[in-house]
């Protein structure tokens, strides 16, 4: 089907299986303006290739006349109670702002109808800045959820470390401290939106794959009069998994836990500066960190206080399919 866009032909088609590379070429291309990160064309093919029972049934694309895809969406089945549907798509750069996301969106949306049954929830996520995609969400019934907050600092300008409270002392990280550091991040943020239980052996994963490094990962032990300690906050950060997806010189503090009970004497201060000054030394020159905070509520809390500032805010927005059949207000979106 061809349909003519502000004096531009564009061709929006079903995906077929031969799209792979050049449909990795144009998600290279939208990352690189968008994320400042250059991946290979040949990992983000790797990527689709999981992808494809959810692209032959619900992705689009838009291709110009020189043969060129320079737009495509479709709709990821959820694996979770997040969501039944994520939206996944991207358009060129250079071909922004002509309606061409929102016919695409269109046309996986009515896919996506189809194969719902009751009420289907559908996901999706949009940079704070970037208000077309924001207003394109809206359109189609889609509202705020959750913000992720992405934070930096230089590394030149890390505060120095403070002292510990009376009766508290930091250790080195150990294998032997995920037990205790399970337990304590499923107490301390039992309560927190959008937090998942998670197990010894998911932390022992994490250290495996190096999304968490001991070098960047420290403990906080409180004394106990028995003569025993009790872990009471825990850091883990990361060198390397950073450098591959961002910049060779950042470093990444990945996640901080206080016990509740402990909160508010510096703890959390000091664990922070410490993993940041050890990913200082390792040489980094800008250090990142990521912060959840429900759409209603977007606090940012201790991080400014360390001297981070905002690098960007993504949005995750949230909605429902509730009925398979068109309707009069799928033909307000389309129009």
């Amino acid at each position: 089907m061809e349909r003519i866009i502000h004096n531009s032909q564009f061709l929006f088609r079903r995906f077929v299986k031969t799209d792979i590379d050049a449909l990795a070429a144009l998600i290279a291309a939208a990352e690189a303006v968008d994320e400042g990160v250059e991946r290979p064309v040949a990992e983000l093919a790797a990527e689709l290739e999981t992808a494809l029972a959810d692209l032959s049934e619900t992705g689009w694309l838009a291709q110009i006349d020189t043969g060129q895809i320079v737009g495509y969406n479709y709709g990821e089945t959820g694996n979770g109670p997040e969501a039944d549907f994520w939206l996944r798509g991207a358009v060129h750069p250079v071909w922004r702002g002509q309606g061409v996301g929102g016919e695409l969106v269109r046309r996986s949306w009515a896919d996506m109808r189809q194969k719902c049954s009751g009420q289907t929830w559908v996901n999706a996520w949009a940079y704070q800045h970037d208000q077309a995609r924001c207003r394109l969400w809206s359109r189609f019934g889609l509202r705020p959820d959750h913000i992720y907050h992405e934070f930096e600092i230089p590394a030149a300008q890390v505060m120095p470390v403070p002292t510990l409270p009376l009766g508290v002392v930091m250790r080195p990280w150990e294998q032997r401290h995920c037990e205790a550091a399970a337990a304590l991040r499923n107490q301390a943020f039992a309560h927190n939106w959008g937090y998942q239980p998670t197990t010894a052996e998911a932390l022992r994963r994490r250290f495996q794959t190096a999304r968490y490094e001991p070098g960047f990962s420290f403990s906080a032990w409180r004394q106990l009069p028995s003569g025993e300690e009790q872990m009471v906050g825990v850091v883990h950060g990361c060198l390397g998994w950073t450098r591959r997806l961002r910049r060779a010189n950042e470093g990444e503090v990945v996640w901080l836990a206080v016990a509740e009970a402990e909160r508010g004497q510096g703890i959390g201060r000091v664990l922070m500066l410490t993993a940041m000054h050890a990913l200082r030394a390792a040489g980094v020159e800008v250090i990142s960190l990521g912060a959840d905070s429900h759409a209603d509520q977007p606090a940012v809390g201790l991080w400014p206080q360390l001297g981070f500032t905002l690098r960007k805010a993504l949005i995750d927005y949230r909605g429902v399919i509730t009925n398979p059949q068109h309707t009069a207000d799928d033909e307000k979106v389309a129009g």
